[in-house]
């Protein structure tokens, strides 16, 4: 697996560090009674489950796990629909989501947990907090937004259906991400 520098991580390569940093974190799927999700855990003490982007997975968390699992039970998520968890026919509502947290929350049987979202994540995790405040300690919700214009999401859109990508060598990664941002220095 290629490992690049931090200098170096733009939209798209971070998941390429996540995952040679995943390698140490124990990953195994949790049936919730509502759907199998797979998850990442590190670490003892109060539960603090993450919840990455639409167009991510898990492994994105395993940087912040590494620097809380001395303090905290870290669970990073697969998300339905994403990485290595169920991928059902329906039931990507936000209710849907925050419901499977729920769900999550009391299979651990840790709770009240924190919860930390990225993008639909933070949506995700605000909406399960409103939903079911007594299982929730507290939110951190980044790059949050409760509108999206149609446009980003058909581009978005676009991108998730051409798949993952999986790049020969660093060269090919640098080529890709000069193409897709032009405007980011070499």
């Amino acid at each position: 697996m290629i490992l690049l520098r931090k200098e170096a991580a733009a939209p798209g390569i971070v998941n390429v560090v996540a995952d040679v940093l995943s390698s140490q974190v124990g990953s195994r799927r949790v049936d919730t009674n509502r759907i199998a999700l797979n998850v990442r855990e590190s670490g003892t003490g109060p539960l603090m489950l993450f919840f990455h982007g639409i167009t991510s997975n898990s492994a994105v968390f395993a940087p912040l796990m590494a620097q809380l699992s001395a303090r905290f039970t870290t669970v990073a998520v697969d998300q339905r629909g994403h990485g290595l968890s169920d991928k059902p026919e329906s039931g990507y509502e936000a209710n849907d989501y925050a419901d499977d947290i729920a769900s999550l929350i009391r299979a651990f049987g840790q709770g009240p947990a924190i919860l930390v979202g990225h993008s639909l994540g933070a949506r995700n995790s605000v909406t399960a907090a409103a939903r079911n405040p007594e299982l929730v300690r507290s939110v951190i919700a980044i790059d949050f937004t409760p509108y999206i214009e149609t446009e980003a999401l058909d581009a978005l859109e676009s991108r998730v259906n051409a798949g993952d990508r999986i790049f020969r060598d660093v060269e090919a990664v640098q080529e890709y991400l000069a193409g897709r941002y032009p405007n980011i220095p070499a």
